[in-house]
């Protein structure tokens, strides 16, 4: 259940694509975009995967692995781009990747990372949604 203490990151009524390969992380993350509210989309283990998924359903927003099975994140990033989800990375990795273009907004957080900084970066996302509609009316 969300308390008064998630409100403002509440993602009822969103759907959230988790691209995780490690297995108990993706089910942490997974269990905690669920206390907020928001249907998990996967998790996805390989950014194929996740490309393919995003092509069926459009997720709202995304947290995604740097580093997956099959190599970076870096086209399942760019696919999400392309659609205008916002994501943000949840990695513990710090090398050149992250200078590419598909990850120069997003927003990062340490692995691991604290519960209040994830819900504090799933408010940051939503927010980001609310202003990308307003903008879209």
């Amino acid at each position: 259940m969300v308390g008064s203490r998630n409100e403002k990151a509440c993602l009822i009524g969103l759907c959230v694509l988790i691209a995780e390969d490690d297995f108990l992380i993706a089910l942490d993350v997974a269990e905690q975009v669920e206390a907020l509210g928001a249907e998990v989309l996967g998790p996805v283990a390989a950014a194929i995967d996740g490309i393919a998924l995003v092509r069926r359903t459009r997720p709202h927003l995304a947290f995604l692995d740097m580093q997956l099975r099959d190599g970076f994140v870096t086209p399942l990033a760019g696919a999400l781009q392309q659609l205008e989800v916002p994501f943000a990375l949840v990695t513990g990795y710090l090398g050149e990747e992250l200078g590419n273009p598909a990850f120069h907004r997003a927003p990062r957080l340490p692995k691991p990372c604290s519960q209040a900084a994830f819900i504090q970066m799933a408010g940051m996302l939503r927010d980001e949604i609310v202003r990308r509609s307003a903008h879209d009316l």
